[in-house]
């Protein structure tokens, strides 16, 4: 059965590294960012939350297309509100296939420091969307992402929550190892990427309002656009 992975998680936190490193390591996978589907439609820097709008309506689109060809979806986007969600757990479900979400999230501070040093790098893959976050307040604005997500959280019982707190800049893709198989019942893909204490772990423990803290909700895709 093919799945739809979402990785959940504030800007910056690691969704897009792990993402590429999955797709990497695994043949066939889609790697599909809303955020640079956002990118490829003319006039997207002065009317971004619309321009989100039909992003996310042809990444359905696409997550659908590839689903149905049998092979994985991998999904690095922020999500805050569960209406962004739906539409793509309900085309994984047009599919036969599997929604997974997992939420990589940090405290506040250290979820500041790795946007702060994103954006400061300038990175061509990140820079645009990362100029939309620092003109809507920068690291204010994903403080209040990290309170959104909090909300969001209870909202998501399956949703599988995986601290990142203890992973060094670059450290996330450098840890990241492929299974001797591929993915297949409790070989989730938290399990995959955190095998390492220094670079966090999976949170099985009881519901929580805090996404620091919490184990919740299967989710689908909203980018910088949720915090409005």
């Amino acid at each position: 059965m093919p799945r739809l992975i979402h990785l959940n998680g504030p800007s910056g936190i690691g969704k897009s590294t792990i993402a590429q490193t999955y797709a990497e390591q695994h043949p066939g996978v889609l790697n599909l960012d809303t955020d640079r589907v956002v990118c490829l439609i003319g006039g997207w820097r002065d009317t971004f939350f619309q321009t989100f709008q039909a992003a996310q309506l042809l990444a359905v689109a696409m997550a659908e297309t590839h689903l149905r060809t049998g092979h994985d979806v991998v999904m690095p986007q922020l999500a805050t509100r569960v209406a962004d969600v739906e539409p793509f757990e309900t085309a994984a479900g047009r599919c036969h296939a599997e929604y997974r979400e997992i939420l990589l999230t940090a405290d506040k501070s250290v979820a500041c420091g790795r946007f702060a040093a994103r954006a400061a790098d300038g990175a061509a893959a990140t820079k645009g969307v990362d100029d939309v976050v620092q003109e809507r307040g920068g690291t204010a604005l994903v403080e209040r992402i990290h309170d959104q997500l909090a909300a969001y959280l209870p909202q998501r019982p399956g949703c599988a929550v995986v601290r990142t707190d203890g992973c060094a800049r670059g450290h996330l893709r450098r840890r990241a190892r492929p299974p001797a198989r591929r993915l297949s019942g409790s070989g989730s893909l938290e399990s995959w990427q955190f095998r390492s204490s220094r670079c966090g772990r999976s949170n099985g423990g009881a519901r929580s309002a805090s996404p620091s803290t919490s184990r919740t909700g299967s989710g689908s895709s909203a980018g910088p656009g949720a915090a409005r």
